[in-house]
């Protein structure tokens, strides 16, 4: 595929399968504090290489290397007052990236962060609100670097109809701060620096009704992993 003359974008049909384990600890102390530590290892990964030749550099995935990852993931959730409840989530990892492409070798091992806090309202007996910050360190790859990257987003609910259902706003990086920056290096003859300002400010107007009998017991299920599903909003950044 040509992007345009002088970048371009191929397949590889040439890769290997990439090969990935998995060690995964996991405590809950007292509901409130959930610790996790992870180890993994990933070997023969693919990963997007862009090579130089001439005026035109070409993108394609290869086979580089390995990586290593080791984690720590903190998630504590806290009422601050009755009307307002709280969950924060720390996630440092490590990573170790050994690599080889179009000549070079990379053998380096960064530490990387991101953190959430995510808020929940309790208004009323029929309305609610949340709010949340969501940022994320550096991120380093073979040839990418990014820096940190932070966004806010808001909404508002009403309840309807006894509880079954429901109507709310809700909006994304709302001072349209999400603005990925960063550098490509280990290209051959070539370094660039780089600023995507995306369309990443949204409002969404939802409408929801529940006709299942059991739909209070599947919304305590939701609430209850919802802190490990809100520190992987910060990749979506």
């Amino acid at each position: 595929m040509v992007v345009q003359k002088y970048n371009q974008e191929s397949g590889n049909p040439f890769l290997s399968p990439e090969f990935t384990n998995n060690i995964q600890l996991t405590h809950v102390f007292k509901d409130k504090l959930t610790t996790n530590v992870y180890y993994s290892f990933m070997s023969n990964t693919s990963s997007p290489v862009i090579k130089a030749i001439n005026d035109v550099y070409i993108k394609r995935p290869e086979n580089v290397g390995s990586v290593i990852i080791t984690g720590l993931m903190l998630s504590y959730n806290q009422d601050i007052f009755k009307w307002w409840n709280a969950d924060f989530t720390i996630n440092p990892e490590r990573v170790h990236l050994q690599s080889e492409f179009n000549g070079i070798t990379v053998d380096t091992a960064v530490v990387m962060q991101s953190f959430n806090w995510y808020n929940r309202f309790s208004l009323s007996k029929t309305w609610s609100a949340d709010l949340a910050f969501d940022w994320g360190g550096r991120n380093y790859s073979n040839q990418v670097t990014t820096f940190g990257i932070a966004g806010i987003r808001a909404g508002v609910k009403k309840q309807l109809f006894s509880g079954n259902g429901s109507i709310g706003v809700n909006g994304s990086d709302l001072f349209y701060s999400a603005i990925r920056k960063g550098s490509i290096h280990n290209v051959v003859g070539s370094s660039a620096t780089f600023r995507n300002r995306q369309d990443t400010r949204t409002v969404i107007l939802s409408f929801s009704y529940r006709i299942s009998k059991n739909a209070k017991n599947n919304k305590r299920l939701r609430d209850r992993n919802g802190a490990w599903d809100e520190q992987n909003r910060i990749k979506g950044l």
